[in-house]
Order: structure tokens, then sequence, then C-alpha cells
């Protein structure tokens, strides 16, 4: 009776170190969860926080407006931090591990800022109307409209911003990301998808038969990207470039969360799931015609109102 009654303690703490294995499983799926940790998922909030900027830096959230860029902990809504910033951010910023890289869209540059201390480290000229800056785990890609001239890509250095390379792979680019291995734009001129070389050259092509719009992701498996006619959106395979599925109503934005596809439409959010067809899970947030900077921290979708910022 005693040995017997010595296990129990033995096998509660099993039990209970079980759970806590268990708890702390994250999903391998979730290509853009940066950093994951206990928080209320079961609440949407409406901060007063006028915002045309978004990064996030794998632990705190970041909010751009003219003259400010501001630090804010997911976990309570604390702004922990509130800097001066050299111009009107705007779109989504790329994080370097180090340094967010925010563009100024109309000041026709590109700010690196130190997430540490929101010190800004520098601001440096690139193309006319940059639209998209992305990080490939070396470089910085700043995608530019250049209507005049015709769209450029500039390649940066994260170290001291130097210019490697300045290409015209595709002419009108729409939006831009990187899946691990390849660099890929959405285009009007190539009507669909543009893959590039690390040094910027167009190695492919993927024809969706629809002039690209504005959103662009990568799920881990699929390419998403927004049709300007239709403003729906398309699941493209990326190894083969057959198209898989077609969805959505006026999509202006995207967002992959390492569960669902979000779409940002004409009437707020909608959170979309892998299975085919896709299955559309509801509406949330703010609705507008235009596009809005996302950003996802491993709890909460962030999307930007203008005047204020929705957590979802």
């Amino acid at each position: 009776m005693r040995l017997q009654r010595s296990i129990w303690p033995l096998l509660a703490i099993t039990l209970l170190s079980a759970c806590v294995v268990q708890a702390q499983m994250v999903n391998p799926k979730a290509v853009a969860q940066l950093k994951w940790y206990k928080a209320n998922q079961n609440s949407n909030t409406q901060l007063s926080i006028a915002t045309t900027a978004l990064g996030f830096d794998g632990e705190n959230v970041w909010s751009g407006s003219s003259g400010q860029i501001v630090k804010i902990r997911p976990s309570d809504n604390e702004i922990i931090g509130s800097y001066s910033y050299p111009s009107l951010p705007s779109g989504n910023m790329a994080f370097d591990g180090a340094n967010l890289w925010v563009l100024n869209t109309e000041a026709n540059s590109v700010s690196k800022v130190r997430a540490s201390d929101g010190t800004v480290m520098g601001t440096f000229m690139v193309g006319h109307a940059p639209l998209a800056v992305v990080f490939d785990g070396a470089s910085i890609w700043v995608f530019n409209q250049d209507a005049t001239i015709g769209g450029t890509v500039m390649i940066l250095r994260p170290s001291d911003g130097a210019k490697l390379y300045t290409i015209s792979p595709v002419t009108s680019p729409m939006g831009a990301l990187f899946d691990g291995t390849n660099m890929w734009v959405s285009a009007t001129d190539v009507n669909g998808l543009a893959k590039l070389s690390s040094s910027g050259a167009k190695i492919g092509v993927i024809d969706t038969s629809f002039a690209p719009g504005p959103g662009l992701i990568f799920d881990g498996k699929y390419l998403f990207v927004g049709l300007g006619a239709d403003q729906e959106a398309v699941r493209v395979d990326p190894s083969s470039g057959t198209v898989t599925s077609w969805f959505g109503d006026q999509v202006y934005g995207m967002l992959y969360d390492g569960q669902f596809t979000w779409l940002q439409t004409a009437v707020g959010l909608q959170p979309l799931t892998d299975s085919q067809p896709p299955v559309n899970k509801g509406t949330y947030g703010p609705s507008s015609t235009e596009t809005l900077p996302l950003v996802f921290d491993g709890a909460h979708l962030w999307v930007s109102a203008g005047a204020s910022l929705w957590k979802l």
C-alpha cells in the first residue's frame, strides 16, 4: 500500500509535464508566426492610434503615422515607445532581425529603424513611389512603381543601405514576397507572377489569366494573389503554376496567419480555411476599398484603419 501511494505523486508530475509539453507545441505550418505567447485571443479591440504603416519584430507591433512611430506590446496593447520619424510611413514594414525597414512612398525613400530603441539609423532614396519592402534573409528588396520609366527593384545591403542592384524584371509591380527560396512579385505586365533570382533576374512567370491587383501571400504551399480585374483572389501552386481555386469578392489585401487566409474586402476581413473549396469563417474588423497594412503577431491580426488600429 505504501508503494502504491508513493506512485501517485510521480504519476501526477508526469501528467502535468505532458500537459505542459503539449501546451508548448506550435503549429509548424504557421510560417507567418514569428513569436508565440499567452494572450486572450477572443476579443477584438479598436485602438485610438493613427496608423499608416505596420510592422512586427517578433516581439512588438510597430505603428507609424506622420512624424512618429510607436512600439506596442501585443499582450496588453500598451505603447512602450514613441519616437519621432522623418516622414509619412506607409504600407507593411520589413524586419531584418534587428531593424525595421519602413517605406516612405510619398518621399521616394525607405528608412531603417532600430527595433531596440526606435532610432532612425538612416533614410535611403529609392525609386519613385515604392510600394513594397521585403527581407530575404540577406538583403532588403524595395519594389518601386516608377510609372514614368517602368517599375524597378532595388536590392539594398542591410548594414548600410547601399544599393547592390537596380533592375527592372517587371514594369508594373503590385506586390512582393519571399517564400524561403525565391522572391515573387505580382505584376500586370506579366499578367500574373514573376519568380526572381537572388540578384533580381526574372527566372520564371506564372500567368494567372488576369492582371493582378494588390495582395500577395504564401501559406507554405500555395501562393495567393489578388486579381485587379475582378477583385477576386486566386490560389496558385508555385511548383507547377497551376491555378487551384478562385475565391473571394472585392479583395484588396491578404494575410496568412498559420491557419487561415485572411482577405481584406470591401465589407471587412474574412478568414478562409485551406479546404477545397475554401470556407469563409465570418467577417471582422474595418471595411475599406483601399489596401490596408496588415500584420500577424502570432496570436492576433492587426489592421490599420487610418485614424485607428484594430486588433482582431
